[in-house]
């Protein structure tokens, strides 16, 4: 535990930042949370989009298809067969 008093001239000596440098990375961290919140955004509106297509739908149909049959009327995996030695 440090319980020496430090001088004013030791604290005096670390350097102030510029209220510039101060305003400038408050600027530039609000534009990179804005530029985040905006490509989350378009992320969000492709993937509705993509959504409406037809392949999508197609897949989303086999997919409900296939989890409403119970398990033992699903196909099984295939199953991949051991590699010959052809030697």
């Amino acid at each position: 535990m440090d319980t020496e008093k430090k001088s004013s001239e030791q604290t005096a000596e670390e350097p102030k930042k510029d209220i510039g440098e101060i305003v400038g990375e408050l600027v530039v961290s609000g534009a990179t949370v804005l530029a985040h919140t905006a490509a989350e955004a378009v992320v969000k509106r492709v993937r509705k989009a993509t959504a409406k297509t037809a392949p999508a739908k197609a897949i989303a149909k086999v997919v409900r298809r296939r989890e409403s049959r119970p398990a033992h009327q699903r196909s099984p995996k295939a199953k991949v067969s051991p590699k010959r030695n052809l030697v």
